[in-house]
């Protein structure tokens, strides 16, 4: 278990550069520092994994896309441009 720990640590030391270069680049990284560290350090999972229903995810995710298209769709039909 130790092991383990010590294997996520060294790989958040890792990537932590980049991740924070790539939130600046595309202009996330106060909404990083401000909202998302804070919500997350105090959430009473305190950064542990928390289960979550992948099925219903990619229901959710699926029906977002399909929403997305019809909209897409939409805007093209009333602006008279070709939908592809």
């Amino acid at each position: 278990m130790a092991e383990s720990a010590a294997t996520e640590a060294a790989t958040v030391v890792r990537l932590a550069p980049p991740l924070e270069a790539a939130l600046e680049a595309e202009g996330l990284a106060e909404l990083h520092r401000e909202v998302e560290l804070p919500s997350c350090a105090s959430s009473p999972h305190g950064g542990r994994r928390i289960a979550v229903d992948q099925v219903e995810l990619r229901r959710i995710a699926d029906e977002l896309i399909g929403d997305t298209k019809a909209l897409e769709e939409e805007i093209q039909r009333q602006a008279g441009t070709p939908s592809t």
